[in-house]
């Protein structure tokens, strides 16, 4: 058995145990990084305590040292499907020649927790042994040998739950050269060994019995707290993960999803929303309205807002750079300073301000030479910035965003204080309002508060960043996400009606 699997560049080298492979999983870049951080000089500087035998020199390396072990590290997880519950550190290894591991398996237990799996990533090419050997696997006898980059990832437990005796391996003696390892040992409860590797490509499932509801993620370089979170929210309701790389996915007819799913696109890629649209089914359950709302996006929402009777800043639409024009623009808007919005943008990305004609003028010729129509809105002085997360028809968290000094934009602060699970009733209900306008039962709502009370709507946006307030205030927002597709799912499956109506 020596197959790769799709999209993921994994290779399994044997089914029982259950061993793969992916070759070049870390970058030259990435090897000379962390050969430079485990040499001897770092690790004694570094105060690490060390154990040096025949098993070679070796010690626990902390994954929070360094930004580039928890970037490979989320890398592994994500490509296996899970993370790893006990998983504050590496072990690192280096044998010399002579040196190597007896045979053993990797059988350990820590309260509910077991050890399912062994990832094991190799930083050298060892010129002559060092193998890992796996005697007893079928139907013959499998070694792997050390190759700087090479992933290996092994299950320590049959999809039941047992000990796999085939797990049984050793690290053969190095017989010239060096052999440097790092090792991630995966625990989880027991039921993680039925986690389907081999499965359909572009799904990691974690533990998805045929009976267990699936929550199916579309990520495209969504941010690694996003999807803990949601991957948490899951595990706590007894809910199979299953992530699809946008990226990777491959289109083929049977991914399609069925009634009783629950599907969610943290990602902003046109790539992930034709994933999304693709995958859909009647009677899948999503946030949106509709079934057919996911097909459809507001180019200017704005004018969408101001239809509904939700107020907005003064807004006017640039396509063009003619002076005379630009400067009616700004009567209409009230005069200087006005904001030039690029739409798309995140983190106040796109987001200008123009004080004069000639910086108005220099911002729309570069927006339009870029092909962008930008939009042209008045300034709102002395105002908070306020972003309010919504699910359903309620408004489940809201927090104020400062301001620098020197900016006129705002950022996610990170006082507990400026966090509320009770978000203000005026502004609660303009954001409901807003994602209905658009359809769409969850999302992030931008808006300001003037010194006079008065509030203005800037923008609803699905997807939304939402991990903020989890992270600064405890709100779970991904647990009452969860809760809400469960309950949608459940109105689905009591109103059949409802749950196989056609995309209209």
């Amino acid at each position: 058995m020596n197959g790769e699997m799709g999209g993921t560049g994994l290779s399994a080298l044997c089914a029982s145990p259950r061993l793969y492979v992916k070759d070049d999983f870390l970058s030259p870049d990435e090897i000379a990084h962390l050969v430079a951080l485990t040499s001897a000089d770092v690790l004694e500087a570094r105060g690490l305590p060390t154990k040096h035998d025949f098993t070679g020199l070796s010690c626990e390396l902390s994954i929070d040292a360094d930004p580039a072990l928890q970037a490979i590290v989320d890398r592994m997880h994500a490509l296996l499907g899970i993370d790893n519950d006990f998983g504050g550190t590496l072990r690192f290894r280096r044998y010399a020649s002579g040196e190597y591991h007896p045979p053993h398996i990797d059988e350990y237990q820590i309260g509910e927790l077991f050890l399912i799996a062994t990832a094991t990533l190799y930083l050298t090419d060892t010129e002559a042994g060092g193998e890992t050997s796996f005697p007893r696997a079928k139907p013959r006898p499998v070694r792997v040998a050390s190759r700087a980059g090479r992933l290996a990832i092994w299950f320590n437990h049959e999809p039941g739950g047992e000990v796999d005796p085939a797990s049984f391996h050793e690290g053969l003696p190095v017989r010239r050269g060096e052999k440097v390892t790092l090792t991630n040992f995966i625990y989880k409860p027991k039921r993680f060994a039925a986690i389907a590797v081999d499965g359909p490509p572009n799904e990691r499932i974690a533990a998805a019995g045929p009976d267990r509801t699936r929550f199916y993620c579309v990520n495209d370089n969504v941010p690694h707290e996003t999807i803990t979170f949601l991957r948490e929210a899951c595990e706590k309701r007894g809910v199979a993960y299953v992530e699809v790389d946008a990226q990777q996915f491959d289109f083929d007819p049977s991914r399609q999803l069925e009634a009783g799913d629950l599907l969610y696109r943290p990602a902003i890629s046109t790539a992930a929303s034709r994933v999304e649209q693709f995958l859909f089914a009647p009677g899948v359950a999503t946030f949106y309205k509709h079934d057919d709302s996911m097909f459809f996006d507001a180019l200017t929402s704005p004018l969408h807002f101001q239809r509904a009777g939700l107020p907005v800043p003064r807004t006017v639409y640039c396509s063009n750079g003619d002076r005379r024009l630009l400067k009616s623009f700004v009567e209409q808007l009230g005069g200087f300073p006005i904001v030039v919005k690029l739409l798309g943008g995140s983190g106040g990305i796109g987001v200008m301000r123009a004080d004069s004609l000639p910086a108005l003028y220099s911002l729309v010729d570069y927006a339009i030479w870029q092909g962008r129509n930008p939009l042209l809105c008045a300034y709102v002085e002395d105002a908070v910035h306020w972003r309010v997360v919504v699910i359903g028809n309620r408004a489940v968290a809201a927090y104020k965003n400062p301001r620098d000094d020197d900016d006129f934009r705002t950022y996610g602060g990170n006082d507990p204080s400026d966090v509320t699970a009770d978000p203000p009733a005026k502004l609660a209900e303009i954001a409901v309002r807003a994602l209905d306008v658009l359809q769409n039962e969850f999302g992030g709502v931008d808006l300001l508060v003037h010194s006079s009370g008065r509030c203005y709507l800037l923008e609803a946006n699905f997807p939304c960043y939402f991990p903020h307030a989890q992270e600064v205030a405890g709100i779970d927002v991904a647990g009452m996400m969860l809760d809400y597709l469960l309950d949608k799912r459940a109105r689905h499956a009591a109103n059949p009606l409802l749950a196989a109506r056609a995309v209209r």
